[in-house]
């Protein structure tokens, strides 16, 4: 914590402030410490701040130094500066203020809140001169008395950012004029000439260099983007040299003239939320072929250390394919592995034809796979590239190579040609050459065959699949009926609710219900349902939920199903616990009446759709209400995809496929609501 003032320093704390002189003698004359620090600022810093500058010499004379830094690392000085008070620099300066000079890093952590050292950002970049200090203010009236008191323009902070630097950033123009008549001759700060190097003015990083501007500085890692001070840690802008600004934006004369001054064309980006890279990676991200051969030309290495960018990948990405062809002459590896991902899954994902063109002639495998197992055909059919998908089957690739949950290319096609928005005519020229390259269409028509065919262009992509799944004079194959089991359709289509009248005499089951009555200390009551034989209990959520999860387990062992069959939202809202003589949860399903009316589903068709899913993934029910149900996986499924469909089948409310895999691989829960 910061240090308690004791009264006659709090006295003059307040005349200090005030700026009354009269007071301000009083209290020193009493005995106040002259040198007192309130919140992290000297007594001469308060009056720095507030203008009282008929208060500085009193202060002076007291024994305050005027060059003092307080904990804030700011001088008198630098405060006066900061809030404008030219009377006040005034009098500081006649005291013997050094009008150059700097701030001191101030404690990254000077005081603790319930015994947690807490971070002090405020004053953290606080490090330059009193000439800074305006500049970063924008305050042209302060710059112009520092400057004719001798301030130094050239002087940088901790960061190496110096006067002309801010004022540059912030696009202050009357600072920047200030301090360009100051010091007509000096070098350039990093800021002005990353700037000068991204934009292409060749005659200010001429001018740069001429002055001995730092060829290899790096602008810091982050930087406001005016005079506030805010910090800014994802600007794209921060945190490179001007070879790399130059490289980045393409202009080849800027780089020329670099790389001839002696830039190092290794030093790596600091930019923070990016990988560390290299001018070579820069210009290679952007697809700036000249820049690339330049740089190899002067030495830049295709691997330096400490970079973790696969400059093969980045290229495939962008899509040059003569950046691709400098890198392979380097010795990148075309098949170069990245997550499993080699650099043709890359190009064919961005659907970038002549990269794949390029990476195929230089020896890429056509069908290498991916973690998912996907080939780049796979992925260039699911985007609909024609030209992409005809490249890679002239090269070879398989049209009938499946990924994990056993979806050929064509079947990705139509895949993309549902879900993809946009036109689907891509989409008719990717599944025509796909069959005349021998592509199994069963699959893919029965994917096809669950949507809802409105374009024409999925129509001809339907007539297609028909076309080369059955003979034009044979009758389409029938889909197998299934046998009808307790737990189908079929079984519960007409079927009343269940009559568990007989089962509710069983000792398991009046046992359960007994203790259950005096757990909540109430008796069972109707459900809205009428359900012969079952019990149930109203209480509040959160309670019916540990009442579930404390003895389901034991219940079902004794063949009694209990589960939450109200509609709460709140842990504290009142809701519904229900008792049932069976295991089957089917049967519950069927009791409670649990459907999808909006969907098109009944009751069977609830059941019907999470058997399919029980036979993909077993699952437990804790939730069995009129149009919900709640519970969770028993294990993480083998296929995350498959069983997204199966659930996005009994209800396509529930997101994306893709989406629900992704939970799915995350969190076992079980949930669908058909509102």
């Amino acid at each position: 914590m910061w240090p308690q003032l004791s009264p006659r320093d709090s006295r003059l704390l307040s005349a200090v402030a005030k700026g009354d002189s009269k007071q301000a003698k009083f209290a020193l004359a009493d005995g106040a410490d002259v040198n007192a620090v309130s919140l992290d600022t000297t007594m001469l810093g308060w009056a720095a701040q507030r203008g009282a500058a008929a208060v500085v010499p009193l202060l002076v004379a007291a024994g305050a130094s005027p060059d003092q830094p307080g904990p804030d690392g700011r001088t008198p000085l630098m405060h006066a500066a900061e809030h404008g008070k030219l009377k006040a620099i005034g009098a500081l300066l006649a005291a013997g203020a050094d009008v150059n000079r700097r701030g001191v890093p101030a404690p990254v952590a000077r005081r603790t809140v319930h015994g947690i050292p807490v971070p002090t950002f405020d004053h953290m970049h606080e490090t330059g001169t009193p000439l800074i200090m305006a500049a970063k203010r924008g305050r042209a009236d302060v710059v112009k008395a520092l400057v004719a008191a001798g301030a130094d323009p050239s002087i940088a902070d901790a960061d190496g950012l110096t006067a002309h630097d801010w004022a540059f950033r912030s696009q202050n123009r009357q600072v920047l004029s200030l301090l360009r008549r100051a010091a007509p001759g000096a070098k350039s700060g990093v800021v002005q000439f990353v700037a000068a190097a991204r934009a292409g003015d060749v005659k200010a990083v001429r001018a740069a260099i001429a002055a001995g501007a730092d060829l290899n500085a790096v602008e810091p890692d982050w930087f406001p983007r005016d005079g506030s001070g805010a910090r800014d840690i994802n600007d794209a802008r921060a945190g490179t040299t001007p070879l790399m600004a130059a490289a980045g934006a393409g202009h080849g004369d800027v780089v020329k003239l670099l790389l001839d001054a002696g830039a190092d064309t290794e030093i790596l980006s600091t930019t923070r939320n990016r990988s560390r890279r290299t001018a070579l990676a820069f210009a290679v991200e952007a697809g700036h072929a000249d820049v690339v051969r330049q740089l190899f030309a002067a030495g830049a290495k295709l691997e330096p250390a400490d970079s973790d960018v696969s400059l093969i990948h980045e290229a495939a990405e962008a899509g040059d394919p003569e950046v691709l062809r400098l890198l392979v002459a380097a010795g990148a590896d075309v098949n170069e592995p990245l997550q499993r991902s080699t650099p043709l899954h890359t190009a064919a994902k961005q659907g970038k034809p002549p990269a794949v063109k390029a990476l195929l002639e230089a020896g890429a495998r056509a069908d290498p796979k991916d973690w998912e197992r996907k080939t780049p055909l796979w992925e260039a059919a699911f985007g609909g590239y024609p030209e992409m998908v005809k490249t890679l089957l002239d090269a070879g690739a398989d049209p009938n190579a499946k990924d994990q949950d056993g979806l050929s290319p064509l079947t990705a096609a139509v895949f993309g040609a549902t879900n993809i928005p946009g036109s689907r005519k891509p989409y008719v020229e990717v599944a025509r050459l796909l069959l005349d390259a021998g592509a199994e269409p069963a699959r893919a028509r029965a994917e096809l065959a669950k949507e809802r065919i409105r374009s024409k262009d999925l129509r001809r992509i339907a007539d297609m699949l028909d076309k080369a799944s059955v003979p034009s004079k044979r009758r389409p194959p029938q889909p197998r009926k299934k046998k009808a089991t307790s737990h189908t359709a079929e079984a519960y289509a007409d079927a009343p609710v269940p009559d568990f009248r007989d089962r509710a005499g069983a000792a398991p089951f009046r046992n359960a219900v007994a203790q259950l009555a005096r757990t909540l200390k109430r008796a069972a009551c109707p459900f809205e349902h009428d359900v012969p034989g079952a019990a149930f209990f109203k209480a509040k959520k959160a309670r019916v939920e540990r009442l579930i999860a404390d003895r389901r387990e034991k219940l079902l062992r004794s063949g009694v199903l209990i589960f939450r069959c109200g509609e709460a939202l709140d842990p504290d809202g009142d809701d519904c616990l229900a008792l049932l003589p069976t295991a089957d949860l089917y049967e519950a399903v069927a009791a409670v009446g649990t459907n999808a009316a909006n969907y098109g589903r009944g009751s069977a068709g609830v059941i019907a759709g999470l058997t399919e899913i029980e036979r993909e993934c077993p699952f437990v029910l804790t939730a069995i209400a009129f149009d919900r149900v709640e519970g969770y996986f028993l294990s993480t499924p083998k296929s995350p995809t498959r069983l997204a469909r199966k659930l996005y089948d009994l209800n396509d409310d529930i997101g994306p496929i893709d989406q629900v895999a992704q939970k799915l691989r995350k969190d076992r829960r079980l949930y669908l609501w058909w509102d």
